[in-house]
């Protein structure tokens, strides 16, 4: 095997004195999916979404929370550790109140995890979608790269785990044909009475969108999906782009929720069915997969 191919079967790692395992997918996605579905990482419980339809693909970065800075180097026992670390604390966060608040994650040793269901509100997004009103965590799927990439460089296997990533959600049912990558703080965002308004977050740091300015993503568009370029003089956007206090990683997140959630209904909770009869229903075994068909 090598280091660009990923690893395919059964995993194993341990963790606070128990062995676990982990199956992976034919793209060697491990899927922890199973793991973190359960009450302690969902304490305000959890209602599934009725329908499947997905309209954009999102990417964050951790900031360099949930532990030290890895490596390609680093081993499984480190990467889950991170993991069951950011679910805790997200779960814990009035705001968020589910842990992780994405579906994958990639890691700098190339290996990418499965941790949050497909029909489960993990876009980590707030205000919805200008095209079709409905809330990001709904229509929305995310990918967090750990690592805080407004200093750390982004590295071949971490962008060969982030193209993976992203080729694997365009396979994933009700997702869009050619839905766009967004950056997390450059996402189009409009409030619940249809107001432009800025994520007001760097995420996911500035190496990381230089990377993909760069053309990082594009061997995973699968066929050409259009990159979101933002408007140069929308101020709203650059404002909340290069606002690193205001990172709900960092620094003023409790004022950046109150600001962004100003005119909003309180979207980072809210679940409701996309409209639309693109909609594509969901089974109770797409809702229980781990890493979606």
């Amino acid at each position: 095997m090598t280091e660009e191919t990923p690893m395919l079967g059964h995993v194993t790692v341990t963790f606070e004195g128990r062995t676990l395992g982990f199956d992976t997918n034919d793209r060697g996605i491990i899927d922890a999916t199973n793991y973190f579905n359960v009450a302690e990482f969902q304490p305000g419980g959890i209602t599934p979404l009725s329908a499947l339809r997905v309209v954009g693909l999102l990417l964050h970065h951790t900031a360099g929370w949930y532990g030290p800075a890895l490596t390609q180097k680093a081993n499984l026992d480190q990467e889950f550790a991170q993991l069951v670390a950011m679910a805790r604390d997200q779960a814990g966060r009035a705001e968020i109140g589910i842990g992780p608040a994405y579906n994958l994650a990639a890691f700098p040793s190339g290996r990418v995890w499965a941790i949050g269901k497909h029909g489960t509100r993990r876009a980590h997004t707030a205000g919805r979608d200008p095209q079709t009103g409905e809330p990001w965590n709904v229509v929305g799927r995310a990918v967090v790269a750990f690592g805080n990439y407004e200093t750390e460089a982004v590295t071949r296997l971490l962008g060969i785990a982030l193209i993976r990533a992203f080729e694997e959600m365009r396979t994933w049912k009700g997702v869009v044909p050619d839905a766009p990558i967004y950056e997390h703080g450059l996402t189009p965002t409009v409030n619940s009475a249809g107001v432009r308004y800025s994520q007001a977050t760097s995420c996911p740091g500035r190496n990381l969108a230089a990377w993909r300015a760069a053309g990082g993503l594009t061997e995973a568009v699968g066929g050409g999906a259009p990159q979101y370029q933002p408007d140069p003089t929308d101020a709203a956007y650059a404002r909340g782009y290069q606002d690193a206090a205001r990172t709900y990683f960092g620094k003023g997140a409790a004022a950046a929720y109150d600001l962004i959630h100003a005119n909003d209904d309180a979207a980072m909770r809210l679940v409701s069915n996309p409209p639309g009869a693109a909609v594509v229903p969901a089974t109770p075994a797409d809702l229980k997969k781990g890493v979606a068909a």
